[in-house]
């Protein structure tokens, strides 16, 4: 089974592979934390594939130029995304959520001495965001099925009533997908392959 997902990866990522292994060797070697991965047997959540750090740099750069204070990861893994954009921007607050315990107790670890940094057991669909006054909303494709994706933003993007500007980042989704999703404007876009890539909306 890990052969077979190693060979999809590969696959997916065709030629852009080397820069992927890159930097990821690049930013390990740096001590960058949060790398684990999980093949997820729940029916309704995907695979726990760590977002690949060539993305993460990218979008780390396009944030630094964006306006924000919470920032959340839905689905945050080990805590690779967050530890990542944290390193650079010190001053937001950052909200992981995990549903499964190995991820949730290694992100929770590794996060314990940061004050600006919560990470919360939970399945995110039952999750109130309003209460957390989220502004920047990250994705890595944590469901399984397209459908359920895109009704779940659909329905998050209905109860938002504030007024200032919420940041959508969405991480190897298929562009064509995302166009389902209402109310929301491309201000970047980065793909190495039919779906694998990131886009970044603005609540318009």
């Amino acid at each position: 089974m890990l052969f077979k997902n190693f060979l999809r990866i590969i696959k997916d990522y065709r030629f852009s592979i080397f820069q992927i292994i890159f930097y990821e060797l690049l930013y390990i070697l740096r001590g960058y934390k949060g790398n684990n991965f999980n093949l997820s047997k729940n029916k309704v959540m995907s695979d726990d594939i760590p977002t690949p750090f060539y993305f993460l740099e990218n979008i780390r750069k396009h944030l630094a130029t964006l306006n924000f204070n919470n920032f959340i990861d839905l689905g945050c893994g080990s805590g690779r995304v967050i530890y990542f954009i944290s390193r650079s921007l010190k001053t937001i607050n950052f909200f992981g959520i995990e549903y499964f315990d190995d991820q949730y107790n290694s992100a929770k670890k590794l996060f314990k001495n940061h004050k600006n940094i919560k990470i919360i057991k939970k399945d995110f669909t039952k999750i109130n965001f309003l209460k957390l006054k989220i502004d920047c909303f990250f994705f890595n494709n944590p469901f399984r099925s397209e459908k359920i994706f895109i009704n779940f933003v659909n329905n998050l993007i209905k109860k938002i009533k504030v007024k200032r500007r919420i940041i959508f980042i969405f991480v190897n989704f298929k562009p064509a997908s995302l166009l389902k999703i209402r109310k929301i404007k491309q201000i970047s876009r980065f793909y190495v392959s039919s779906n694998k890539g990131f886009s970044i909306f603005y609540l318009n």
